[in-house]
């Protein structure tokens, strides 16, 4: 099974041919020039010689046989040989450009004739036709003598292969990749993931995956905080088909990558770093990319309140209150994941103000007595009650004054 090929280092003209017809139609190649070797050859279908790669069919069973039965473009020397027979054995055919066109010919002057029309007309060339040729062949004799017609057959092939490159996803944001196919006319040999020229920011799979002998794919990954257009190439000249046409035309496909994740900055637009109790400030948050998502509930706040969120683009500016009751830290942290640049990329991680807003809550006092009515020289109990640890209070903030009417007011 398969394809055997045999290697000779000679040039094909240093070597004879001939074929065992009435046995088991092995092949005899034997050297003429440069050395005297002899080998006998059976199911081989190819030969290779040093300016020359010869198919070979098989020719059991026959009195001809015929070698080269697929012709490329690319066979500037495409030997066809016809078997034994009492007029043609060792002939020689060849494959030549003449004005533009592929001919076959007779080599080594061998009187030949062809006629392409089953025998109405004869040449001793013919114009090979793209796709199936049959045409027939007689040996001029002489004296109006030819040898009995044999009909032999062989496929020219002068098309190209083809390509088409396509992507199933032009653009590529973080985390996204793309599959990029490789569609081919026909099947085709050479072709591999080294052939695929990449331009741009991000990598190519090492291997290409094989859908079947026509479809190709590969996994295209782009690199990570990276912004710009991609450009995956196959040259011409990359593959064959199994006439050895070179795909003459270079195929394209471009992406484009942005995978920069979008961040942002929070500070408030004055220098104070404090606030008392109820007190507000305006925070400004500046993005590094444009946005159409970013809204005040993207925004947390812990000690105090957001309110007139407002902005476009890349800057936004909203109003934070601390609460009445608060007393500390007050914490303003844009969360992570909740808004996307233009090309959908959300931002990564949550982003809080820094340094957080100093919160200072006013003290409130509480003076209690336990004795509202004094008598002679009764006393009193005085209590000074806060409703927060505070310090600095002492004897000499508080102040007594002894009313007229006999009340005194602490």
């Amino acid at each position: 099974a398969g394809i055997d090929t045999a290697v000779f280092t000679g040039n094909f003209a240093d070597y004879t041919l001939a074929y065992d017809f009435e046995g088991d139609g092995s092949l005899t190649v034997t050297q003429t020039a440069g050395g005297s070797d002899v080998v006998t050859l059976s199911n081989v279908e190819i030969l290779s010689f040093a300016d020359a790669v010869v198919k070979v069919a098989n020719g059991a069973g026959s009195e001809y046989a015929l070698i080269q039965t697929g012709i490329g473009v690319a066979d500037t020397d495409a030997y066809i040989f016809v078997g034994a027979g009492e007029h043609f054995e060792g002939f020689l055919l060849q494959k030549i450009e003449l004005e533009g066109r592929p001919q076959v010919v007779a080599v080594e002057n061998a009187s030949i004739e062809y006629s392409t029309d089953n025998g109405i007309n004869w040449s001793n060339a013919f114009t090979i036709a793209e796709g199936p040729n049959t045409f027939l062949v007689r040996k001029v004799l002489g004296g109006g003598e030819y040898s009995t017609p044999v009909q032999f057959q062989f496929e020219f092939d002068s098309v190209s292969p083809t390509v088409a490159m396509s992507t199933n996803k032009t653009s590529l944001t973080a985390g996204e990749t793309a599959v990029i196919s490789f569609a081919l006319n026909e099947p085709v040999s050479g072709f591999t993931r080294s052939d695929i020229i990449v331009t741009g920011p991000g990598i190519l799979s090492e291997k290409l995956t094989t859908v079947n002998n026509r479809l190709y794919t590969a996994t295209f990954t782009p690199d990570v905080s990276a912004d710009g257009a991609v450009t995956l190439s196959l040259p011409a000249g990359s593959f064959t088909d199994s006439s050895g046409n070179a795909n003459e035309q270079a195929a394209t496909v471009e992406l484009s990558v942005d995978t920069i994740l979008p961040t942002v900055e929070v500070e408030v637009t004055s220098d104070a770093s404090t606030l008392d109790a109820g007190q507000s400030t305006t925070v400004r948050f500046t993005l590094s990319e444009a946005a159409t998502d970013f809204t005040a509930e993207d925004v947390f706040v812990s000690g105090g309140t957001l309110t007139g969120f407002r902005g476009t683009g890349k800057d936004y500016q909203a109003t934070v209150t601390a609460d009445q009751d608060f007393d500390g830290n007050l914490s303003v942290t844009v969360l992570g994941g909740r808004f996307s640049d233009l090309a959908g990329n959300k931002n990564d991680g949550d982003t809080a103000l820094a340094p957080a807003i100093d919160v200072l809550w006013a003290p409130e006092l509480t003076i209690t007595a336990n004795r509202e009515l004094l008598v002679g020289n009764q006393k009193a109990g005085i209590v000074f009650e806060f409703n927060k640890p505070v310090t600095g209070f002492e004897l000499s903030d508080v102040t007594v004054i002894d009313a007229s009417d006999g009340t005194v007011v602490v």
